[in-house]
């Protein structure tokens, strides 16, 4: 089960069934991070069609899309494994 506790490498392989949700979600991620880029930055509503990062300015920028791309997916997989949970068939 995914709530037992692993140790070492194990647990790195149990988190490998999420790997597809990250693949999938992690460019309307990205588009979040855009957003908020062109809000901070004042850039113009074109930066929203890049792709899939905006290329202009800080370098630090990559945290942002580092932290989201991959937290809010793994968020959806959590929320969808709990809705599953409670749903009783």
């Amino acid at each position: 089960r995914d709530t037992d506790r692993s140790r070492g490498l194990g647990d790195v392989y149990k988190r490998q069934r999420h790997t597809m949700a990250i693949m999938l979600w992690h460019i309307p991620a990205f588009k979040l991070v855009i957003l908020f880029q062109m809000w901070v930055c004042d850039y113009p509503p074109r930066y929203l069609a890049c792709h899939p990062v905006i290329p202009t300015g800080s370098p630090w920028w990559w945290i942002p899309y580092t932290v989201v791309g991959i937290t809010l997916p793994l968020g959806f997989c959590l929320l969808y494994d709990r809705l599953i949970r409670s749903v009783r068939w």
